[in-house]
């Protein structure tokens, strides 16, 4: 017996290979690495087309080591059944297939924030004879995972996120109903507390994993060090804020959640190997219309001053501004430098941040047409009538999304202070310091 394919294709390193096919056109396949952890990988095939496809990063599908016998078994349209052996343990996972709910869709909203990586969902859907929730029974009970793509035409989808629905509201009469959802950061790690398991030992990578994981976090990418780090937890804290509290303790670290629901951690250079950001630019009056333009001085300076606890080391620098503001002549910013610190870094360190300041102040709010693409820590231009050149406006700060029967738009913040692929002003400020900030948690 001769088997020709019609394609051929490498796809990943690893071992028991098992794919399926689904009804809106994506091929996914799980295997087992090296270790035996179970991976997944997916790409789309428009019209059924599987020449040169191009698959997405490795997902871990399940915590589990050691798994031999990888099968699958898919019953179309209905349901996907993963079994394995771990051990002596047979594991079997259901997966119950997408309901297409885009054909429901009323409209629909989510706003993305620079400084906090959970995300809330909120959607009305037509519920024609209570297909999707009604008196007695619910098809999308709390829980249920909600995944929404953006594609216009036969376009490739781009990924809006990884959302848990919260709370599902209907009313006698009401031919609608409205969920609420939050991603994998809010519904995970903000509402599972550590209880008794609230002690790790470790290095820092290590410890962030086992937290992850324990919050049930299969997805995630940490940036790798040696340091080491114990710690213990106050029972009723929540994982998020744990994980807050060892970030904290590495400067400039941050975490992010992407559009697959991975969390990512580590520095701001290891975040946008993942998460790169880039520049927008946009017409004002044509494809960008300003809502509101906020100048204030509270946050602004006119000179800044680095130094060492005792101020046997300072450094002033006069702050000279773009804008034209009217600020008292020594309203100074004192940032306190770590010890050890020479006066020519002070100096230095002085300089960058009076450079810096010279743009804080003004934040502009804008709604353009939709562009899913746009991520906080984004920076944009606008191009003006009166300017021969695109104005660089700041780094996006705030990115929400509205789209259904009402049509489809982009509302994002722009700040002044911020540069794009530089930390923001708040940030710098603790990095030069040298600020850590555990919260209520006991490291030794």
């Amino acid at each position: 017996m001769e088997l020709t394919f019609e394609h051929s294709q490498k796809i990943a390193d690893g071992h028991t290979p098992q794919a399926w096919h689904s009804p809106d056109q994506i091929c996914q396949v799980l295997y087992t690495d090296a270790t035996g952890r179970i991976y997944s990988v997916d790409t789309e095939t428009p019209f059924g087309n599987f020449a040169d496809r191009t698959f997405t990063a490795p997902l871990l599908a399940a915590p589990d080591t050691g798994a031999r016998h990888l099968t699958i078994a898919y019953l179309p349209r209905m349901n996907l059944w993963a079994n394995w052996l771990t051990g002596n343990t047979h594991r079997q996972a259901v997966f119950l297939l997408k309901q297409e709910t885009n054909k429901y869709l009323v409209d629909g909203s989510m706003t993305f924030s620079d400084d906090d990586p959970g995300v809330s969902l909120s959607l009305t859907l037509e519920n024609p004879a209570g297909i999707i929730a009604a008196e007695g029974t619910t098809e999308v009970p709390p829980g249920t995972r909600v995944s929404v793509y953006f594609r216009i035409g036969d376009s490739s989808r781009i990924a809006l996120g990884q959302y848990y629905l919260d709370r599902i509201v209907t009313a006698v009469g009401n031919p609608r109903v409205d969920l609420t959802a939050r991603n994998v950061t809010g519904k995970l790690l903000k509402d599972q507390t550590f209880d008794e398991d609230n002690t790790f030992s470790g290095t820092v990578t290590a410890v962030l994993v086992e937290m992850l994981e324990d919050a049930g976090v299969v997805n995630h990418r940490v940036e790798s060090v040696g340091a080491t780090i114990n710690i213990e937890f106050p029972p009723n804290m929540s994982y998020f804020d744990g994980l807050q509290s060892v970030i904290s303790t590495r400067n400039g670290w941050q975490m992010r959640e992407d559009a697959s629901g991975t969390i990512i951690i580590g520095s701001p250079a290891y975040v946008q190997l993942f998460m790169p950001p880039g520049t927008y630019s946009f017409e004002r009056g044509r494809d960008c219309f300003g809502r509101e333009v906020t100048r204030d001085d509270r946050e602004t300076y006119s000179r800044v001053c680095v130094h060492d606890r005792e101020f046997a080391v300072k450094a002033w620098r006069d702050v000279q501004f773009i804008e034209t503001w009217n600020l008292p002549r020594k309203k100074t910013l004192y940032v306190e430098a770590p010890e050890g610190t020479t006066q020519a870094q002070a100096a230095a360190k002085a300089e960058y941040l009076a450079g810096r300041l010279a743009d804080v102040g003004v934040i502009e709010s804008f709604v353009a047409p939709f562009r899913p693409q746009i991520q906080p820590g984004d920076a944009a231009e606008i191009a003006e009538p009166d300017r021969p050149l695109p104005r660089l406006l700041g780094t996006i700060t705030q990115v929400g999304f509205r789209f259904g029967r009402s049509g489809f738009f982009t509302d994002f913040t722009v700040d002044s202070g911020g540069v794009v692929r530089k930390p923001r002003i708040r940030d710098l400020i603790e990095q030069i310091s040298g600020r850590r900030d555990v919260g209520s948690a006991k490291i030794s």
